[in-house]
């Protein structure tokens, strides 16, 4: 959300209406500021709320504010030009390499951050209340592969690295980095050249670290084309084995080299390795009880080559075509910007898929911020919440939620555990309930009277439906589809 609108310039004020689709939460609300001399106050509300102002040049700054949302409702706030102080947070210049000592922050209760003597090496030590501390050290960096040019190209369907040419190198190095210490968050910029990337930790929530990145053009040398990925390197020995995501979905088993099928001969080390991240790549240390996960904003190819290493693929150039329809090479031009942010998340092995499957439901249903500059802006309130009973759902359940016309509603219910079978009661009194297939097309007993039967098996009954009698059971991970209409 970009203010931009001379208002602020003009010492006026701008007004927010933020929309919050999910259950009451805290979270952190961003906007695009001109410069720190701002304050975020409460509609009605005197006192201004805790706030950060992070620049990344004049005239371009994102305003950080923490609040409690209220579930599926609208919340008004007024973004004040002030005179002073500004809320703009100052960095401290650190050397790329060899620093002469480690820096280290608190960046929330019981949780430390350690800068190592090269800037962008972390070391992150979470104490519980008993006294029990957990260290995580990692590394942030990028590197890129060659594509590979001759009988089989890499190219926009295929990935083949050149394995001549040293398979992996270093792609940009760490130029300089600066760390941010605010109200509401610490950050540490490190600057790798063609790619910026802000390490942000939340003091209202250190269960992750946010990484967010601008990655400007690539350069092609000759004609050869480059594949870049983020690296996050740790010092757990995960044995060859690691574990992502199906579609968002079942977190699936991964051994290098490997197929649980067959005997698999490995003619293509890097790709043969590779498999598609939707939401979540994770491994865990084989001596300790520890485990790295790797979220990401967007479908990615990613893996783990090495011991202790989730890389990501984050942008690819190539002049070739690879032969397989498109005839042309993956070159959309010398101007191309990619912004793109992940989430590291470091927890103990029994605990990372509870937050893992809470970023997931957070980064699928952001909050949605509206900007006006008139103070009293009528809004035709959200009460599908109230009126559906949404806020009392258990917090593993995400809701989506599609009106169809005056009077009808389509809900889906996503059980986003792993692990537990939920059941809970729905308040949809005064409604017509009617379980749809996934894709609410057809009612779900005429799905499953017309699904072919192989292998004829005797039918599971009323377990085959997710609603009885006002309430809901979902399997893990199951979704269910209800088409509601006020009777």
């Amino acid at each position: 959300m970009c203010i931009r609108d001379r208002s602020l310039v003009e010492g006026k004020s701008m007004y927010l209406r933020v929309f919050n689709p999910m259950k009451k939460r805290s979270a952190i609300a961003r906007v695009k500021v001109d410069d720190g001399l701002v304050s975020v106050f409460r509609s009605g509300d005197s006192n201004a709320l805790p706030c950060d102002v992070f620049c990344h040049k004049t005239g371009d700054c994102d305003l950080f504010f923490e609040d409690n949302f209220a579930g599926y409702s609208f919340q008004s706030y007024e973004v004040r030009k002030i005179t002073g102080p500004s809320r703009k947070v100052k960095g401290t210049l650190r050397l790329a390499r060899h620093n002469s000592d480690n820096a280290t922050l608190d960046v929330a209760p019981g949780v430390t951050l350690t800068l190592g003597k090269d800037s962008n090496e972390f070391m992150i030590q979470r104490c519980s209340p008993s006294g029990e501390c957990q260290s995580f050290p990692f590394s942030i960096g990028y590197q890129h592969y060659v594509s590979f040019g001759g009988y089989q190209n890499s190219g926009l369907y295929i990935f083949r690295p050149d394995i001549k040419l040293d398979q992996k190198r270093p792609f940009k190095p760490l130029v300089r980095a600066k760390i941010y210490t605010g109200n509401v968050a610490t950050q540490v910029k490190l600057d790798f050249g063609t790619i910026v990337t802000d390490v942000r930790f939340y003091k209202s929530d250190a269960s992750f670290v946010e990484v967010e990145s601008l990655l400007e053009s690539l350069d092609l040398e000759g004609d050869l084309g480059r594949e870049v990925t983020i690296n996050i390197k740790s010092d757990m020995d995960n044995d060859d084995t690691f574990y992502t995501d199906s579609n968002g979905l079942e977190m699936q088993k991964r051994v290098l080299d490997f197929r649980p099928s067959w005997a698999l001969q490995p003619l293509e080390r890097v790709s043969g390795n590779y498999y598609p991240i939707t939401s979540a790549i994770y491994l865990e240390d084989k001596s300790s009880d520890r485990r790295m996960t790797l979220m990401n904003d967007r479908a990615q190819g990613g893996s783990s080559l090495r011991s202790g290493e989730i890389e990501l693929m984050i942008q690819r150039k190539i002049k070739k075509d690879d032969g397989r329809g498109v005839g042309e090479g993956l070159n959309d031009g010398p101007a191309t910007r990619q912004y793109f942010r992940h989430y590291i998340i470091f927890s103990k092995k029994g605990e990372g898929s509870a937050v893992q499957r809470r970023i997931q439901r957070e980064f699928d249903q952001p909050l949605i911020v509206l900007l006006s500059t008139k103070e009293n802006l009528s809004l035709k309130k959200a009460e599908f919440g109230d009126v559906l009973g949404l806020n009392s759902l258990p917090d593993e359940v995400k809701v989506l939620m599609d009106p169809l016309e005056d009077k009808k509603i389509i809900v889906r219910l996503h059980n986003l555990s792993d692990t537990k079978e939920l059941s809970f009661k729905v308040s949809w009194d005064g409604w017509k309930v009617n379980e749809m297939s996934l894709t609410a097309n057809q009612l779900k007993k005429d799905l499953l009277a017309s699904r072919l039967k192989l292998h004829p098996a005797p039918s599971k009954g009323d377990s085959d439906f997710a609603y009885k009698a006002g309430s809901v059971s979902l399997r893990p991970l199951e979704i269910a589809t209800f088409l509601l209409t006020k009777a």
